[in-house]
């Protein structure tokens, strides 16, 4: 009787601990580096404004036995974009950079999860989703912006450590001296960057395929 009641007590401190371990308050994210803004002759530097911009994943998942989408969202974005008004099939998108800490879902439980066993973003060198551009296609030179303009933006993402090269398909949807609204997506596999769900009893079964989302309103550097 004494053995069973040590082995509740064990089984009872390791569930507790794990409880703790995912419901615990994620790290805080570091605090932000100063960012130096390039700058080119007849070249308008528009920064990405987190207030008004985010980014954001959807994955598909049967969670207690029912079809899920599990969302998570942050406005923790930074980047910049050079445009010339002129021409903007010239437009330059600057290395753009997400902080996976801050990532949010409708659950705690889920955030750490996905802070410590999935993205593992608590570790420094993976505190940051980034994304580096290399080609932009499909921008006419001149526009006259009543209407959406599409473009495809590909470059090397990196998550957790691990870096892809993918395409997001993109929006422009508002662009002047004053501003620029735009959004692109992408659909990437989990498995490409390593990123494994831990085997849960009410997770039956996560989809590969992870939808990613990025909404941004930038304005000129003064």
């Amino acid at each position: 009787m004494k053995k069973i009641s040590i082995i509740i007590l064990v089984l009872a401190i390791i569930i507790g601990g794990a409880y703790y371990y995912l419901t615990k308050p994620v790290a805080s994210p570091s605090e932000p580096k100063e960012i130096n803004y390039e700058s080119a002759d007849g070249m308008i530097t528009y920064a990405i404004s987190p207030e008004e911009s985010e980014a954001s994943f959807a994955i598909d998942e049967i969670l207690n036995g029912k079809d899920f989408t599990a969302v998570g969202i942050t406005k923790d974005i930074k980047g910049s974009i050079l445009v010339n008004l002129a021409d903007i099939s010239k437009i330059q998108v600057k290395d753009v950079s997400v902080n996976a800490r801050t990532l949010k879902t409708d659950s705690k439980n889920r955030d750490g999860a996905i802070a410590r066993l999935i993205l593992k973003s608590e570790d420094a060198q993976n505190e940051f989703i980034t994304f580096v551009p290399k080609s932009i296609t499909g921008l006419p030179e001149a526009v006259v912006f009543e209407s959406e303009v599409s473009f495809s933006i590909t470059g090397d993402l990196t998550v957790s450590g691990v870096t892809k090269e993918v395409t997001f398909s993109g929006k422009i949807k508002e662009l002047n001296a004053e501003k620029l609204v735009a959004e692109a997506e992408t659909i990437v596999k989990r498995s490409d960057f390593n990123l494994v769900v831990p085997d849960l009893a009410f997770l039956a079964s996560v989809d590969d395929e992870v939808k990613l989302k990025l909404s941004i309103t930038a304005k000129p550097v003064n």
